[in-house]
C-alpha cells in the first residue's frame, strides 16, 4: 500500500540474515530456560495440581523441618519452591522464564502505578490517599482475674 510493491519493505530480510545477531531484532535464537528444578525439589510433575503441590510440600516439610533435625537450607529451598509453584502468577512466570523471570520480575505482573511513580517521583493525581491514623484511646477498666479468664465483655460509649 505505502511501498509500491504492496508489502513491507523488509519482508524476508530476517531470513537472509540481515538482522545482527541472527533471528529477529538482534535477540538471537530463544534461550533454553531451566524451569524444572522447583518441580524436582517438591517431587511433583510440571502438570501437578495445586493440591498435589501442597500435599507434597507438607510431606517434605514434616520430613525436613529444622526443628525435626532437617537441613535449614533444604527447608528454605523447599519453601521457596512452594511459594513459586503454589502462586498461579509466579508459576506461569517460572514456567516461561525460569528463575531469571522470578528474580527479575518478568511477566509484567507489577502494578502500573508503581512504574508511573518511578518516573514522576511520587503518586499520580487521583490516587487514593492513606487514611490518617487515629490516636489510640486508652481507658482504665476495673476487672478481676476471674473476669479476664471467663471472657467478660464491657460496652464502652466512645465519641470520635
Amino acid at each position: 500500500m505505502f511501498f509500491g510493491g504492496g508489502g513491507f519493505p523488509f519482508d524476508g530480510f530476517e531470513e537472509e540474515g540481515g538482522f545482527p545477531g541472527g533471528g529477529r531484532g538482534g535477540r538471537g535464537p530463544p534461550k533454553e530456560v531451566e524451569n524444572k528444578k522447583m518441580y524436582e525439589i517438591l517431587n511433583v510433575t510440571k502438570d501437578a495440581t495445586m493440591d498435589e503441590i501442597k500435599k507434597s510440600y507438607r510431606k517434605l516439610a514434616i520430613k525436613h523441618h529444622p526443628d525435626k533435625g532437617g537441613d535449614p537450607e533444604k527447608f528454605k529451598e523447599m519453601t521457596r519452591a512452594y511459594d513459586i509453584l503454589y502462586d498461579k502468577d509466579k508459576r506461569d512466570i517460572y514456567d516461561k522464564h525460569g528463575m531469571d523471570g522470578i528474580e527479575k520480575g518478568a511477566g509484567g505482573g507489577g502494578d502500573m502505578s508503581d512504574i508511573f511513580s518511578m518516573f514522576t517521583g511520587g503518586g499520580h493525581p487521583g490516587a487514593q490517599k492513606k487514611k490518617a491514623r487515629v490516636k489510640p484511646i486508652a481507658r482504665k477498666i476495673d476487672c478481676t482475674l476471674a473476669d479476664i479468664y471467663n471472657g467478660k465483655t464491657i460496652d464502652l460509649d466512645l465519641d470520635r
